[in-house]
């Protein structure tokens, strides 16, 4: 599925003949990444400064790494359909969403 996918890019991008010692021989100072495989990538090359970059609004899984607190009973989740007026069901349902969406993303993170 979608986690095989990651997998086969992460593995194409960091066998490329040649990427990871060019990448070193840049010498970069930082490195900024949406995708959290970026991360696996800095750490081969060596760059110890890093940043996440992030191109949506929060979720989550945002709230998840920076701490922040959420709240899915009204907050719709990034996998939901629903707006900030949700029934008690849609309510039950997207917070189940957020519980998904923060696995998968989490998941991703511990994979590297």
């Amino acid at each position: 599925g979608q986690n095989l996918n990651i997998i086969l890019t992460y593995l194409a991008t960091v066998n490329f003949p040649g990427l990871i010692d060019q990448l070193r021989a840049e010498k970069f100072d930082a490195a900024i990444s949406e995708d959290p495989v970026g991360f696996g990538i800095f750490t081969m090359v060596g760059i110890e400064k890093t940043a996440w970059a992030i191109s949506f609004a929060n979720s989550e899984f945002t709230d998840f790494i920076t701490q922040m607190p959420s709240a899915p009973s009204y907050v719709p989740s990034i996998l939901s359909e629903y707006g900030d007026r949700m029934t008690f069901r849609q309510r039950i349902l997207n917070t189940i969403y957020s519980f998904v969406w923060r696995h998968v993303m989490k998941t991703r993170i511990e994979w590297l």
